[in-house]
């Protein structure tokens, strides 16, 4: 059975496939090694550990903050659009918008 060039291009493909493999895994366990490394050296310095944790809290907080600025920007917006329509629109489309922050919120706080 004679191997087409088809048949050659699949098994190049697996070959590069388990070598791109292999190269993961390699580079996985360069990482863990240097994970351990680096835990290794903040257990020895419980002040660096210390401030590095509080920076970590002080980053996660600044984002919070970031997203509630980013909702209230969308919210002063839409009351600028909103203002422009009729009332019976506005309302409408206040509360399907209200909805929609409030859900869209719901699923960034469930992601984090």
């Amino acid at each position: 059975m004679e191997s087409g060039p088809e048949e050659v291009f699949k098994a190049m493909k697996n070959i590069l496939n388990t070598e791109q493999i292999i190269s993961e895994v390699i580079r996985d366990m360069i990482k863990e090694e240097l994970k351990d490394i680096i835990k290794q050296k903040l257990n020895e310095n419980p002040e660096t550990k210390k401030m590095i944790k509080k920076a970590i809290s002080e980053l996660l907080e600044a984002k919070l903050n970031e997203y509630v600025a980013m909702v209230k920007l969308v919210k002063y917006s839409a009351d600028i659009g909103l203002t422009t329509l009729p009332d019976k629109i506005k309302k409408d489309l206040s509360n399907d918008l209200e909805t929609f922050i409030q859900k869209s919120i719901e699923n960034i706080l469930v992601e984090k």
